[in-house]
C-alpha cells in the first residue's frame, strides 16, 4: 500500500532585524517566573543558588541562558547549568530551569540580580522581553573564625654569654 500526499509549500522566513542585543535565540510564547532562592540561610560571601524557570512553548533547544544584570561589587556570579523538562512528546512544549550560583561580596538587604529573556513571538511577530521583577534578600555578615591565641615565646632578660673553651 502506498500513500502519496500532495506537497505542501512552506516559507520559512528570516527573523527581523536588527536583533535585540539580549536575544536569546528563543522562538515561541514563553513566560518567566521569578527568580527562586533556594537557600534559606544567606551569610556574606557563601555561595547562593538562584532558580530562573521559562515555561511555554518552543524551540527550547535553542535558547540561551538568560545573562544575569548585577553590581559586581556586590555580586559574584557562575555560569547557570539548565535543565528542560518536556510538556509534549516532542520538546516543544515545557519549562526551561535555568540554576545560577551568585554570592554575595556584601552583608545587609541587597538588591538580587535581575534577569532579562528576549525571544521572537511568531504570533505577534516581535521580539518580546521579558523581566524578572526586583527582589532583595537579607544576607547576614560572613562567619568570622576565630583568631588563636597567639603566644609570644618570651625573650631572656638577660643575654646568655657562651663560652668558647
Amino acid at each position: 500500500l502506498q500513500i502519496t500526499t500532495e506537497s505542501v509549500p512552506v516559507e520559512v522566513l528570516p527573523l527581523p532585524t536588527p536583533l535585540p542585543q539580549q536575544f536569546s535565540q528563543g522562538i515561541g510564547q514563553f513566560s518567566l517566573l521569578p527568580l527562586k532562592i533556594i537557600e534559606n540561610e544567606r551569610i556574606q560571601n557563601e555561595p547562593i543558588s538562584l532558580r530562573l524557570s521559562i515555561s511555554g512553548k518552543g524551540n527550547f533547544s535553542a535558547i540561551q541562558a538568560p545573562q544575569l544584570h548585577y553590581d559586581p561589587t556586590v555580586w559574584r556570579a557562575y555560569d547557570p547549568k539548565a535543565v528542560f523538562e518536556a510538556k509534549d512528546d516532542y520538546g516543544y512544549q515545557g519549562v526551561m530551569q535555568f540554576t545560577y550560583t551568585v554570592v554575595p561580596l556584601k552583608e545587609g538587604a541587597l538588591s538580587l540580580p535581575s534577569v532579562e529573556f528576549c525571544y521572537f513571538n511568531p504570533e505577534t511577530k516581535q521580539y518580546q522581553t521579558l523581566k524578572s521583577a526586583g527582589q532583595f534578600v537579607s544576607v547576614k555578615p560572613a562567619i568570622r573564625a576565630p583568631q588563636p591565641n597567639l603566644v609570644i615565646a618570651e625573650q631572656p632578660s638577660t643575654p646568655t654569654r657562651h663560652s668558647t673553651q
